[in-house]
C-alpha cells in the first residue's frame, strides 16, 4: 500500500486507517497525511477500542501528541489509561518471568523466551510500545517435566487447555505434536505458556535442534535465550498467521525486525527453515501484509519469489485471510487452516493440508484418521 492521505480501499474505516497510519514508522507517512486522516475520524471511541485491541495504543497516543491532533479529552485520557495499564502489566509479567527463569536455572534449564519480553527491549524504541499479556517459554522436550515442576514449585497452577487435552488423548496416535501448557500464578496476575515447539503447527518440528543452536542470550535475562533474527522472523510470521492477523502489533514486530536487520539478515536460513517446516506461505503472506499495512521493508525479490506459493494457494489465502478485512483491522483466526488438529477428526487436518506445506506429514495424519473410521 503506498503512503497516501487516504487508504487504498474505501471499505477501510477512517478509524482503522488512522490507527494503522499512527503505527507506521516516521519515514512511512508525513504529518500532513496523518492530520488529514485524523480529520476523517468520526468515532474516536472506536479509535481507542481498535488501538487497545491491537496493542498499539502507545503508537496512537504518540501520534496524537506529536502531531498536535485535537481529540476529546476523554479520548486522550483513555489512550493514556490503556498505555499505563499495559506498562503495569508488562512490569508484573517481567517480575514473574525473572522468577520463573531463576527457578528453572536451579533445575539446569535455560528456557527460550518468545515474543514480547524479548522483542520490547531489542527492536522497539521504548518497551512501552510493545505490550504483552502473558509469558511464552520454549523448552526442549526432555526438559518439559522439570520446567513444569519448576512452575508448580513457584505456586503456579496448570490451567485446562482443551486443545492440549485432546492431543494427549488422541493426538499422539495420529502423529501430532502438542501445542502448549498454560499455568497461572497464585495471584492470577501472570500467565505462562510452556512450549516445546515455538511454531505450534501440530506437527513435530523439523528444525528445533538448529533453532536452539542459533539461539542468542536474552537481554537482561540471565540463563535464558531468544531466537536469532532469522528464526524470529519465521516464528513471528507463523504466529500472526495462525491467529488470522488479528493484532496489528504482531505485524509491527515484523516491520521493526526487518528494519533492524535489513543488512545482516541471512535469508538463506529463513528460506531453509520455512521450507523444512512447511511455512513458506505463512512467511510470504506475512511479509506482504506487513508491507501493505505498515510499509515494512520488502525482502529481495528472489527471496519473495522462493517463498511465494502457487497461484491457486495465493488465491485461497486471499479468500481465507482477506486483505481488505485485515487492513480494516478485522482479521479473524482460522486455526485449522494452519495447524494440524487431528483430535478434531478430518476437518482438523484437511484445511491445512491444502493451504500449508509438509503435505506428506499432514496427509499421514489424514490417512490415519481415515483408517480409524
Amino acid at each position: 500500500m503506498a503512503c497516501s492521505a487516504k487508504s487504498s480501499d474505501q471499505s477501510i474505516t477512517p478509524e482503522a486507517w488512522f490507527v494503522t497510519l499512527s503505527t507506521r514508522e516516521y519515514d512511512a507517512f508525513t504529518s500532513q497525511h496523518i492530520r488529514q486522516a485524523a480529520q476523517t475520524v468520526s468515532n474516536w471511541d472506536q479509535v481507542v477500542n481498535l488501538a487497545t485491541h491491537h496493542r498499539v495504543a502507545a503508537f496512537v497516543r504518540d501520534a496524537v501528541t506529536r502531531e498536535g491532533i485535537v481529540v476529546p479529552e476523554k479520548i486522550r485520557a483513555a489512550l493514556h489509561h490503556a498505555v499505563r495499564n499495559s506498562l503495569i502489566q508488562a512490569l508484573t509479567l517481567n517480575a514473574g518471568l525473572r522468577k520463573a527463569i531463576g527457578r528453572m536455572a536451579t533445575c539446569g534449564i535455560s528456557p527460550m523466551v518468545l515474543k514480547g519480553p524479548v522483542l520490547a527491549p531489542t527492536i522497539y524504541a521504548e518497551p512501552v510500545f510493545r505490550p504483552y499479556s502473558d509469558i511464552d517459554l520454549n523448552v526442549l522436550d526432555r526438559d518439559e517435566a522439570r520446567a513444569v515442576n519448576a512452575l508448580l514449585d513457584l505456586g503456579y497452577v496448570e490451567l485446562p487447555d482443551l486443545a492440549e487435552e485432546e492431543y494427549r488423548q488422541h493426538g499422539a496416535h495420529v502423529h501430532e505434536h502438542g501445542y502448549h501448557r498454560q499455568f497461572i500464578s497464585t495471584d492470577r496476575n501472570v500467565v505462562v505458556e510452556l512450549h516445546t515447539d515455538p511454531l505450534q503447527l501440530g506437527l513435530r518440528p523439523s528444525c528445533e535442534e538448529e533453532r536452539w543452536s542459533r539461539a542468542l542470550p536474552a537481554p537482561g535475562l540471565p540463563n535464558a535465550v531468544m531466537l536469532c533474527p532469522e528464526d524470529q522472523l519465521v516464528q513471528l510470521s507463523v504466529h500472526v498467521h495462525k491467529h488470522g492477523f488479528d493484532r496489528l502489533i504482531w505485524l509491527k514486530d515484523i516491520d521493526l525486525l526487518l528494519r533492524k536487520h535489513s543488512h545482516d539478515l541471512d535469508w538463506r536460513v529463513v528460506l531453509d527453515v520455512a521450507r523444512k517446516e512447511g511455512v513458506r506461505g505463512s512467511v510470504w503472506y506475512t511479509l506482504e501484509l506487513a508491507s501493505r499495512l505498515l510499509s515494512a521493508p520488502r525482502p529481495p525479490r528472489p527471496v519473495m519469489s522462493r517463498l511465494r506459493p502457487s497461484i491457486l494457494i495465493r488465491v485461497l489465502y486471499g479468500l481465507v485471510w482477506r486483505p481488505s478485512e485485515i487492513e480494516n483491522l478485522g482479521g479473524q483466526m482460522h486455526r485449522r487452516a494452519v495447524q494440524v488438529r487431528g483430535a478434531d477428526s478430518l476437518r482438523g487436518v484437511l484445511p491445512s493440508l491444502v493451504l500449508m506445506g509438509r503435505r506428506r506429514d499432514r496427509a499421514r495424519v489424514a490417512l490415519h484418521l481415515l483408517g480409524r473410521r
